[in-house]
């Protein structure tokens, strides 16, 4: 029975699946099985699809606590209140309006959704606007 994935997901797991064959070929032993040198599994990964992996490394690393400053949760939470107050506002005509391009706004958004304490500060004020709006 063959697996079907769709086609941006089949690079990505057969560069994952032949860089978890070297490393289990070089476990144990410290050498494969044909006399080379064992490659550790993370250089495997890298070898393997480093677009990828150095992109999910950088996202992991970014995840830390207190990256996103008070005042760019300001900016994101006033954007969404502007378009909770005004339905026919389009986000990049909001972000526009705090001084940020589309690019940007989703940006710190994608930061705040790594960042705990930002992340639950941003909904509490937006969930705060969203009850006394109605």
């Amino acid at each position: 029975m063959a697996i079907m994935l769709p086609a941006r997901f089949r690079f990505a797991f057969v560069a994952f699946a032949g860089a978890a064959l070297i490393a289990l070929a070089g476990r144990g032993t410290g050498a494969s099985a044909h006399g080379l040198p064992a490659i550790p599994a993370a250089h495997a990964m890298r070898v393997a699809a480093p677009h990828r992996f150095r992109r999910w490394a950088q996202d992991a690393d970014d995840s830390g606590a207190g990256s996103v400053a008070p005042e760019e949760v300001e900016k994101y939470v006033a954007v969404y209140k502007a378009m909770q107050h005004d339905r026919s506002l389009s986000v990049q005509r909001a972000a526009a309006r705090q001084g940020l391009t589309l690019d940007q706004f989703r940006a710190l958004e994608t930061r705040i959704e790594h960042d705990d304490a930002a992340r639950e500060r941003a909904r509490q004020e937006l969930q705060s606007a969203a009850a006394k709006g109605r």
